[in-house]
């Protein structure tokens, strides 16, 4: 019998989102701050100075939703519609680099994944699903920079299975 390890979904990591809502929300607050306790010149200074940081983080987040969009739409969507390529085999050439991205090959297919994945298969200090030697299907939307993982199978060896 085998084991469906990782499979990317639907959901977005909230932080990011949460993140910017916080960032507003504080901003707001420090805008509001200076407003009511600052002088009349000074105040339009600092003004001044919160609409050029507040219009900032506004381009900052659009830029941030649109490629998270983009992201979903080559990541998610692309595995959902069947584009997809599936391979079977041993990981080998397993390294790490400062624990914080996981370099492998599997039937010949070089793989680099990091904890700053949103949709596909992220190194996860915690659960360790790429192991040297592990027999393993991997489904992978190939990208221009690198092969996204969405979905992990551990493969059972025959002699494993019971009927």
């Amino acid at each position: 019998m085998n084991k469906v390890l990782f499979e990317t979904g639907y959901m977005v990591d909230i932080r990011g989102i949460m993140l910017t809502v916080l960032s507003y929300g504080g901003l707001l607050l420090f805008y509001l701050k200076i407003k009511s306790n600052a002088k009349i010149e000074k105040r339009e200074n600092v003004a001044s100075l919160f609409t050029v940081v507040a219009k900032g983080v506004l381009v900052m987040s659009v830029i941030g939703l649109v490629s998270l969009i983009k992201e979903y739409k080559d990541v998610v969507i692309t595995y959902k519609n069947g584009n997809y390529v599936e391979i079977e085999g041993t990981v080998e050439n397993y390294s790490t680099v400062k624990d914080d991205i996981e370099y492998f090959t599997v039937d010949g297919v070089d793989f680099r994944c990091s904890e700053g994945e949103v949709f596909g298969y992220a190194k996860l200090k915690k659960n360790k699903i790429i192991i040297s030697g592990r027999h393993l299907r991997i489904r992978y939307i190939p990208l221009k920079h690198e092969n996204v993982i969405v979905y992990i199978e551990q493969m059972m060896p025959e002699e494993w299975e019971t009927d």
